[in-house]
Order: structure tokens, then sequence, then C-alpha cells
């Protein structure tokens, strides 16, 4: 966890943290991890499936470097790719850009590529409507 992280490195902070959940209401444990984290500049991404539509938000405005990325469903689009750069001199030295519009870079060290985006042939989940009735947009 990150407690002991902190405890072991003397209090130095990782270099990046990447978060996998399934759920949006998973993320209350980032209002725990802000406290420890947010006076550092380090990239927090936590990527989730609960809506099966892709964003990108940032949904704590006071803690910037905190990102939540929702991924599209599963059958819509190709399985996302996620890497964090590397610290060898090569890997700090190799470009670490977004290089296209399916792709975001977050604090230079996380980039999520969502590898083409939709399936030409997606079909969008149905939602609830204000009635709690399901419809098709």
């Amino acid at each position: 966890n990150v407690n002991s992280y902190l405890s072991r490195t003397g209090g130095e902070p990782p270099r990046a943290l990447v978060v996998f959940g399934h759920a949006r209401r998973g993320r209350e444990v980032f209002f725990l991890l802000e406290g420890m984290l947010a006076k550092y500049a380090v990239p927090v991404v936590y990527l989730h499936g609960n809506g099966h539509e892709f964003y990108v938000d940032v949904p704590i405005p006071e803690w910037p470097h905190y990102k939540e990325v929702q991924v599209d469903q599963g059958a819509n689009a190709r399985p996302i790719k996620v890497t964090v750069r590397g610290t060898t001199q090569k890997a700090m030295n190799a470009p670490f850009v977004r290089e296209d519009i399916h792709q975001h870079v977050f604090g230079g060290t996380i980039k999520v590529d969502r590898r083409g985006g939709l399936y030409p042939d997606a079909k969008v989940e149905p939602e609830d409507d204000a009635d709690g009735q399901r419809r098709w947009e």
C-alpha cells in the first residue's frame, strides 16, 4: 500500500500510480490517496469500465494530477493499452507523447492508448432515462 511504500522510501513518492477498478464508486479510495499523494506531482490514474463509454476526467479539482479514465465497453472497442514510462536512459530519451487522438499521456509517465477507439460496428449501450426506463442511443 502507499503508506508502506512511503515509509520504505523515506517519504519519496512513487513515480506514478495506476489503479484498475470495476466501478466508478470505487474511487472513494482516492480521497484517501489524495491525503498521501496530492502534495507531490505524482500522476495517479484510476481506470474503470463502469459506464462503458470512454472519458477522461479530473474529479478532484484541487488535485489535478489525479485522473479518472472510463474505458469503452469491451464488445465495442479493443482493450486499452497502458504504458508506464521506463527509467532507463533509453526509455527517458524515447518520445513519450500523444501520437493520435486515441492516446492520452498523464504527467509524462503514463500513457493510455485506446488503440483506434470504437469498432466501426459498435453498438451503444442502453442508458436509463429520467423515468428509469432503458433507452438506446
